[in-house]
């Protein structure tokens, strides 16, 4: 606890001092401290934008390339709000649970948070390692290993990947993941994209396979955790070259100094509504 400087004579109590200095939380003990409204806000105050760069995961094809030039630029955009900062460390801890349920089963989970090499760019001007760091490789009871990356989202996002679509931003992920597994593993092939339903704690697990010569992904089997199985063998060709060329437009335009064309017809969609920079791109 922290306590503001007292007043040896005063008639009220020591009061509590909030450690970031912004927020006042100073209360006496006839007063309520109001917790609900102060985590957001503490939240927001700790926030640090990252320094953009090609990433595995920002290399599928949903992603907006013009929301990723105005990354690249550095320009200026709307502060996050500390629910949706909130929200979004919420899913790192569902995934760190995640991987300590697996951990007592008979799978055995290692090389968890390894950083590896998942190819080059050009970025900047300048030769660009892609880097990533995976969730960790599961080791099964005939000795194969498959690369283990979770994901938790919300609710209306994983009923359409329930009831059909794919998540291909994240399949591109796990390719870029392969890729760089395999300088350390040449015989893995296989991958575990493990999706929970942070609403109702339901999961999707697909099994994929890749084939880095041919740059071709089958999702080889579907299981939902309700007991339901499907096995589409649905193949994916090109995502780890597509992401690479999509990384190569982009430095294409920072050096010009332009902007790639909006993916959407109007801002009207759920990918605008949460994009920093709405306002300027469909202003300017």
């Amino acid at each position: 606890l922290f306590f503001a400087p007292t007043n040896p004579l005063s008639p009220f109590p020591p009061q509590r001092k909030s450690p970031h200095p912004n927020i006042s939380v100073f209360v006496h003990t006839t007063e309520v401290t109001m917790l609900a409204e102060l985590i957001h806000p503490i939240a927001a105050m700790d926030h640090e934008e990252w320094e953009f760069r090609p990433r595995p995961s920002n290399g599928g094809p949903d992603t907006c390339l013009r929301k990723m030039a105005y990354q690249a630029y550095d320009a200026p955009q709307k502060d996050p709000h500390g629910r949706f900062l909130v929200v979004l460390d919420d899913s790192s801890w569902h995934e760190e649970l995640v991987l300590q349920w697996l951990e007592r089963t008979v799978f055995h989970i290692h090389s968890r948070q390894l950083r590896i090499a998942c190819g080059t760019t050009i970025w900047k001007g300048q030769p660009q390692t892609i880097n990533g760091q995976i969730d960790g490789i599961v080791t099964d009871l005939f000795g194969v290993d498959r690369l283990l990356e979770i994901k938790a989202i919300e609710h209306f996002t994983f009923q359409r990947y329930a009831d059909g679509a794919y998540p291909t931003n994240y399949f591109t992920q796990v390719v870029f993941y392969i890729n760089g597994v395999l300088t350390l593993n040449p015989d893995l092939r296989e991958a575990m994209l493990l999706i929970k339903n942070k609403n109702q704690s339901a999961f999707l697990e697909y099994r994929l396979r890749y084939h880095p010569e041919e740059d071709r992904l089958t999702v080889v089997e579907i299981t939902h955790s309700n007991g339901t199985h499907t096995f589409p063998n649905q193949e994916f060709i090109g995502l780890y070259r597509q992401a690479l060329t999509r990384f190569a437009v982009l430095e294409t335009h920072r050096e010009a100094g332009s902007l790639p064309i909006r993916p959407y017809e109007n801002a009207r969609n759920f990918h605008c509504d949460y994009c920093p920079f709405k306002k300027m791109c469909w202003e300017g």
